[in-house]
């Protein structure tokens, strides 16, 4: 595995793996994203964007995203891992808003953000971006799953 930044030749293979991550119609890319490459291939992105366009009063992770058959090798860790160590020691938080699915908790970054060193802020809050609690097009489409989002920072 290598990680490296983003180029503008990975569109359509980028685009390809947040359609298997996320519901996306497109995308955009910047310089702010990172990759993880293993057989030729990408299997994992994420990148942390600048205080300036968080939702949070500091940086925040954005589209963390691995190929399902890739997912557990510690691809998203590494390329996030890479992200913080790029930013200045300006001691302002990074935070990380996760999507998860209650009837799988597994399908989350909870790992991930624990190994970081990550705390968790607010745990369960439902999907208010949306008038619905179930989410439209879910692969995990079963009785009583619905999506929830969990806030991690890290203080640094």
């Amino acid at each position: 595995m290598f990680i490296r930044d983003v180029k503008d030749s990975d569109i359509i293979e980028l685009y390809n793996l947040f359609k298997s991550c996320f519901r996306v119609d497109e995308i955009s890319l910047t310089s702010r994203y990172k990759v993880a490459i293993e057989d030729d291939k990408i299997v994992a992105v994420s990148g942390i964007l600048p205080v300036s366009e968080s939702n949070y009063q500091g940086y925040e992770i954005d589209w963390a995203c691995c190929h399902t058959a890739y997912r557990g090798r510690g691809y998203v860790s590494a390329i996030i891992r890479e992200c913080l160590n790029e930013l200045p020691d300006d001691k302002i938080p990074v935070y990380c808003s996760c999507w998860r699915v209650q009837s799988n908790p597994f399908i989350n970054m909870i790992y991930v953000m624990n190994s970081l060193g990550f705390k968790e802020v607010v745990r369960n809050r439902l999907n208010y971006s949306q008038s619905y609690t179930k989410c439209e097009g879910c692969p995990n489409e079963v009785e009583g799953c619905f999506c929830c989002e969990d806030l991690w920072i890290l203080q640094r």
